[in-house]
C-alpha cells in the first residue's frame, strides 16, 4: 500500500562508558515520531479502519514512539556477566490507529568464560536466561491484519551456547 506523504521525525543515541576495566556500561535510545501527513490518502480504503479512512495525522503503524536498552558487562579474571534491559513503548497495528500493540520491558541475563583453548581455537561458552521475569508480550505483529494483529512473543527461555574462534 502506497499512502502519499509521510513525516519521519527522530533521534538515535548511544553511549558506552567503561568506569572500571572490568566494568562496560551500554545504553541506547531511539524516539521516532512517524506521520500520515497528505491530504490524499483519505481517498484509499484503508485496511483495519472504515472506507475512504482520513489518515492525516496518524502515526505510521508498526513502529514504537520509544526504544531504551541499556546493559552492564562485569568481567572477572575468565567469567563475564552481562545483564541487559531493553523497553519498547506502544505502537499502532493498523493505519487507522484503533490496534494497539502494548509496550514491553525485557530483562535478560547472560554467563560466559573466555580463554579456553582446543588445539588453534578459542573456545566461549555461555548460559543465557532470556525473558527472566516471564513478561508476556507481543513478539511480531501483521500491520493492517484484521483480527489477528498480534502473535506472542518467547516466555523465559534457558539457552546454553559456544562460540568458537578459528
Amino acid at each position: 500500500w502506497n499512502f502519499g506523504g509521510s513525516t519521519h521525525q527522530g533521534v538515535e543515541t548511544s553511549l558506552e562508558w567503561r568506569p572500571l576495566s572490568a566494568l562496560t556500561l551500554q545504553a541506547s535510545y531511539t524516539g521516532n515520531r512517524l506521520t500520515f501527513d497528505d491530504d490524499d490518502v483519505d481517498e484509499i480504503d484503508v485496511p483495519g479502519g472504515p472506507e475512504d479512512e482520513d489518515l492525516d495525522g496518524n502515526r505510521i503503524p508498526g513502529v514504537p514512539d520509544h526504544r531504551f536498552f541499556v546493559s552492564a558487562t562485569g568481567e572477572l579474571q575468565n567469567v563475564w556477566v552481562r545483564a541487559s534491559v531493553r523497553t519498547l513503548s506502544d505502537y499502532y497495528a493498523d493505519n487507522a490507529n484503533t490496534a494497539v500493540s502494548e509496550g514491553y520491558t525485557l530483562t535478560d541475563i547472560r554467563i560466559g568464560l573466555t580463554g579456553l583453548q582446543l588445539a588453534e581455537a578459542e573456545l566461549r561458552p555461555y548460559a543465557e536466561v532470556s525473558n527472566l521475569f516471564d513478561v508476556t508480550h507481543n513478539g511480531s505483529v501483521s500491520l493492517n491484519a484484521g483480527d489477528d494483529f498480534f502473535e506472542p512473543g518467547p516466555q523465559r527461555a534457558f539457552k546454553l551456547g559456544l562460540t568458537m574462534t578459528i
